[in-house]
């Protein structure tokens, strides 16, 4: 038998905490984190160009590296990519292959405005898939 971890790549501008580590590990992901993790997470989307190059980025990062989730914090219009994608696959009438699972992490206890990122992590939540296809 296999006992080989399946692979997820982190995305946001803040370091996973030890919380969300052993959480994608219990679920049989080895979470990779690197500088792509961060430099894509601090890209400020302000445009259609920044969140297709952001976009680009996950799906490129996540091939690179063998994921097939990309876990962490999703802003909105990488959400809306997400769903594009998964109306897509329902007018195909099937599952497109080459996607990635997008794991939003759920985070209670937030900072007050301007103060300092406090949390604590609940669970991750399965939000949708991303595909190339979203690029259109």
């Amino acid at each position: 038998m296999d006992t080989k971890m399946m692979k997820a790549f982190w995305f946001s501008r803040h370091t996973p905490t030890e919380a969300q580590v052993q959480e994608l590990e219990s679920l049989g992901y080895e979470l990779i984190v690197n500088d792509a993790s961060y430099q894509l997470g601090n890209i400020e989307l302000t445009n259609d160009d920044t969140v297709a190059a952001v976009l680009i980025g996950i799906l490129s990062v996540c091939d690179l590296v063998g994921a097939k989730v990309c876990a962490g914090v999703f802003p909105v219009p990488i959400a809306q990519a997400a769903m594009r994608t998964a109306d897509e696959a329902i007018a195909a009438g099937d599952y497109l292959p080459g996607t990635i699972t997008l794991m939003a992490a759920w985070n209670v206890n937030r900072a007050a405005e301007g103060g300092r990122p406090t949390f604590e992590h609940k669970r991750f939540c399965r939000v949708g898939i991303l595909h190339f296809n979203a690029l259109r």
